[in-house]
Order: structure tokens, then sequence, then C-alpha cells
């Protein structure tokens, strides 16, 4: 390629990227326009006074028509190059002007897809401590009366449900075994699953409808959290200290006795009965059922 084609050494080329490039500020530039009107206007005055003073001179009038075909046959032709360059740079000014455009664009749908972000996010947080108040009250609102004639709400309720299931269980491993269905059956060992399942099928059978809006309430908030938060850990740990001792031994129970798979793998995802008093389980045998219901929490990650 020749030298005179190189844009670093073709100055010519360097002078008209300048002339109608925009600003290195990257801000629209009118000075191009402004040196070609000026330009042009100057031109036009400098033809027309010298076309006034040769005719002011030469009184002939054959050479007024001659220098007066010179003037626009001169004129019209620069006046339409200037008007090529005047249009060429509008177009550069315009592409410059849609590209700050779509960046602008580009900017504002960024920072409304944030507004939307953020906006979502508060509503999922006011959803959830709006469950956390009514897991709550659910728990506040739990009223019985005990096996010794007591009437108890909330959290002593709680613990009054978790006396009964340990009686449940005594029933039926007692020596002499138990009756079932109009039968005798043989007496179970206290640490079998079977047991386990038998002494809390009879124990929901008679207390589900208090606690059956109660896990109902659980189910609901675990799924919202794992919908809306997935992994988010202070979220998860906010609920999960929500639940007191007694709590936590029951849903360890109800999740291996009758919870259904989806409550028995949301409990199991976020350690819900992780951290259960062993020393307050049932039976020492049941804590290989808790290691397996923990261990088990690989399978949901």
């Amino acid at each position: 390629m020749l030298p005179i084609f190189n844009r670093k050494s073709f100055s010519a080329y360097a002078w008209f990227e300048r002339f109608v490039n925009p600003s290195d500020s990257g801000e629209m530039n009118v000075r191009p326009l402004y040196r070609l009107f000026v330009f042009g206007f100057s031109f036009i005055f400098i033809m027309l006074s010298v076309d006034v003073y040769v005719t002011l001179k030469v009184p002939e009038a054959a050479w007024h028509g001659v220098f007066g075909d010179f003037f626009g046959g001169v004129v019209n032709p620069i006046l339409t190059f200037l008007t090529f360059m005047g249009l060429l740079i509008t177009i550069v000014m315009q592409r410059v002007e849609l590209r700050e455009t779509r960046r602008e664009l580009e900017r504002s749908a960024s920072a409304l897809g944030s507004q939307v972000h953020v906006a979502q996010r508060q509503s999922n947080e006011n959803t959830f401590f709006k469950m956390l108040e009514a897991h709550g009250a659910l728990v506040s609102s739990i009223d019985l009366v005990s096996d010794e004639n007591v009437r108890v709400v909330g959290r002593d309720a709680i613990r009054a449900f978790y006396r009964r299931l340990r009686k449940e269980l005594h029933n039926i491993t007692r020596k002499g075994g138990f009756w079932l269905d109009g039968k005798l059956q043989s007496p179970y060992d206290k640490g079998d699953i079977c047991a386990l399942k038998t002494a809390f099928d009879t124990f929901w059978k008679a207390n589900s409808d208090e606690l059956q809006h109660y896990y109902g309430g659980i189910f609901v908030t675990l799924a919202f959290v794992d919908l809306k938060f997935c992994d988010d850990s202070p979220y998860v740990s906010m609920f999960r200290s929500s639940f007191s001792d007694s709590e936590k031994l029951l849903m360890f129970y109800y999740s291996l006795c009758v919870a259904n798979s989806e409550f028995k793998r949301l409990v199991i995802k976020y350690n819900i009965v992780g951290d259960i008093p062993e020393g307050r389980l049932l039976n020492a045998d049941h804590q290989r059922y808790s290691y397996d219901l923990v261990l088990s929490k690989a399978q949901y990650k």
C-alpha cells in the first residue's frame, strides 16, 4: 500500500476524520458545520466582491455576462460540495446522538431492572415476615386441656403434645403387649421404628385436628423460603430459631412417621431438626434415626 493512503501518514485523511467525527469527549460538535458556513459565506462574499469590482471597472456589457457565468459556474459546485459535507456531518452527528440515546436507554433499563429486583426482594421479605408473625400467632392460638386437666396454650401445649406422644409409645411397649384393632399384640421394643410409627399413628389420629394447621403453616413457610430465597441462610436461620426444643422434637417424629415427602425434603434441606436435644428423645435408640435424617441432607443439595 502506498504511504499516501496510510491513515497515519495521510494528513488529509486525518483532517477529514477529525472534521466529521464528534469531539473526544463524545459530545455533539457543531464546529464543522459552523466552519462550513463561514467558509461558504466568505467564498461567496469574495466572489461577489470581485464580480462587482470587475463590473464597475470594465464597461463592456459582454464581459459582464461572461464573468456572471464564471461566477455561477465556480460558486455552484463549491456550494454543492459544502452542502454534501454538511449533510455528511449531520448524519455523523445523528449517529452519535442515536448511540448516546441507546446507551442511556440501556442504563435506564439496567437501573429499572435493579429497582424491580430490589422491590421484589423487599416484597418477598415482607411476605416472609408476615408468615413468621402468622406462625407465632398460630403457635399462640394452640389451646388444649392437658392430661393433668390443666388448660395450656402456645408452646406449653406443644410440650403437652410431646408428653402425649411419649405416653403412647409407653403404652404400646409396656409389658404384656397392647391391644390394636381388638387383638392383643406382642410388646414392641421402645427403640424399634415400628413401635415409634405405631405410637405416632395413634397419637396423630387423636391430635391431628389441633396440629394439622400448625404443620401446614410450617410447610407453606418453608416452601416459600425455598422458592424465593433458596439457600439464603439469614431467613432460614431466622425461621429455624423460632422453634422451641419441643417443637423440633415433635417435628422430628412427625417427619419420620407421617409427613409427606416434600415436607420431609424441606425439613432435611434446611436442617430444621439438625440440633434437636438428643437427651430428650423418646428413646436413646432414636438417635440413629436423627443421624439418618440429618445425613440424608446431602441428597437435597
